[in-house]
């Protein structure tokens, strides 16, 4: 009878170890009370608004997970959750995952190609990683700190399949880096409006942002933050790659890019890269040249084009480097390039020499109406100093950087004192947008274009201020607002997201 207790008490423990929970794939919305009723301890309830999941658990295709409620749950060391199905969790304040002990993190997040995801105001904290496998993933208000890499391998955030968005979140302090795709996959995210500070804390050669290629679709990398911290000199802000024969297009506009190794990185070949508006400072943090330090480096072995506008770079150790085979456009006075240059440079340099655009690929670059010394009103002899291309090595292409522009007003181009003044919402817009704009200008055209520059919608006549555009036939997308006025030409961006 002993000999029966003892081997009966050893099951139970085999099958207490192995209790994970996977939901019988009925097509049932559970929530965290439901998960508690039926899990047989997988999901306990130790306290209000406190659940703690013991075992591993999955939610099955066919059914859903909703949380709609300001709940924490705690996961237990070595935890994965798998979803196959739906998981929704959204309320007014924070859903929180995080660890039972801090000290020992739980595996991760697992979404399977057929899960539907959904997140908005949840947090994601001393975890292993979400492992993003499906295309239809969106996270909105969310914060990833300080997660592990166990799951995962190179980031808080894998994703690997069709355009997972991201918008207004905070990656902060996480082991790798913020967000990752593989060099061979195809996926083209969508990074709005986040602020990403200090990850890659394991301090290898990862940049904050890591994809690789986008295939047909294009990544866009817009109005984000990305700061970095001096203690982890090895990490870059953006790196975008494609290097085994997969296109990639990608649209980097109007981020913050400070304090890391490199700023903008694009390696690979077929790549066409769209480059607008970014600030991008002080990124020196390793402080060798020959290893980093560029604002934006481009390199390819064969064919790649970058359209590079309207950026600020300064303090970093070079400003643009252009390695390979890269094509690139800094500005041109060709109405069909689209590109009136205005990118300013300021103290790009190192051992001594300032570095504003170094061409170091045997391709002419037009780099028309630039400003090359932001603290200076220079002269066409002075910017050339600025620059290393054909005059200074005959092996490499030149460079054309006449006219030059010392900061001010380019024929044909606002005046960057109006810029703020005219305003566009809202945006992200879906059925209308509004365009305000100050008493001192007139607008008498505009026009709606793709991001690739294809025409969509073109009005000629005087407008007033208030008035109303409607985009509710717009797929969504990014779409360029071009403005005539009696002040120059303006662009701005529109997110159409119906």
């Amino acid at each position: 009878m002993k000999k029966l207790l003892l081997n009966l008490t050893s099951i139970l423990l085999i099958l207490n170890v192995n209790a994970q929970y996977t939901t019988p794939d009925t097509g049932v919305n559970w929530d965290m009370d439901s998960l508690v009723l039926y899990s047989g301890g997988v999901v306990i309830n130790p306290l209000t608004d406190v659940y703690q999941i013991t075992d591993d658990l999955e939610i099955a295709e066919s059914d859903t997970l909703d949380i709609f409620a300001a709940i924490t749950v705690n996961l237990d060391s070595n935890i994965t959750v798998t979803v196959r199905g739906t998981f929704f969790a959204d309320f007014f304040t924070d859903v929180i995952f995080t660890a039972t002990n801090t000290d020992k993190p739980y595996r991760g997040f697992r979404f399977e190609s057929t899960a539907v995801t959904q997140f908005r105001n949840t947090t994601f904290s001393y975890g292993g990683g979400i492992k993003v496998l499906n295309a239809d993933f969106m996270m909105q208000f969310c914060t990833i700190h300080h997660n592990d890499l166990i799951l995962n391998t190179g980031a808080a955030i894998e994703v690997s399949n069709g355009q997972p968005i991201f918008m207004n979140n905070s990656f902060i302090a996480n082991k790798g880096a913020a967000i990752s795709s593989a060099a061979n996959a195809e996926v083209a995210p969508i990074i709005f409006f986040n602020t990403i500070q200090g990850n890659n804390t394991a301090n290898s050669n990862r940049p904050q942002i890591n994809l690789g290629p986008s295939g047909i679709d294009t990544t866009f990398i817009i109005e984000n933050t990305i700061t970095g911290n001096a203690e982890f000199d090895q990490v870059g802000g953006i790196g975008f790659s494609s290097l085994f024969g997969t296109d990639g297009n990608v649209s980097i506009i109007d981020n913050v890019i400070e304090g890391n190794r490199y700023g903008i990185a694009i390696i690979g070949n077929g790549v066409f890269a769209y480059i607008e508006g970014n600030t991008l400072t002080n990124n020196n943090t390793q402080g060798d040249p020959l290893l980093g330090g560029s604002g934006i480096n481009l390199n390819s072995t064969s064919e790649s084009i970058a359209i590079i506008r309207e950026n600020i770079i300064t303090g970093n150790l070079w400003g643009v480097t252009i390695q390979g085979e890269f094509l690139v456009n800094m500005g041109d006075d060709d109405i069909e390039a689209e590109n009136p240059g205005l990118n300013s440079f300021d103290n790009n340099g190192n051992g001594g020499e300032i570095y504003a655009l170094y061409n170091n690929t045997p391709n002419f670059v037009s780099a028309l109406n630039n400003c090359w010394i932001a603290s200076e009103d220079i002269t066409i002899e002075q910017a050339e100093e600025v620059i290393f291309d054909q005059s200074d090595d005959p092996a490499l292409g030149a460079v054309n950087i006449n006219p030059i522009w010392n900061c001010g007003f380019v024929d044909g181009i606002i005046d960057p004192l109006f810029l703020d003044q005219v305003i566009l919402y809202p945006n992200p817009a879906a059925d209308f947008i509004i365009i305000d704009f100050p008493n001192e200008l007139t607008i008498n055209q505009y026009e709606i274009k793709s991001i690739s520059g294809h025409r969509i919608n073109s009005v000629s006549q005087p407008l007033n201020s208030g008035f109303r555009i409607d985009v509710q036939d717009l797929i969504p997308g990014l779409y360029i607002i071009e403005l005539q006025t009696n002040k120059g030409r303006l662009l701005k961006k529109l997110i159409i997201n119906n």
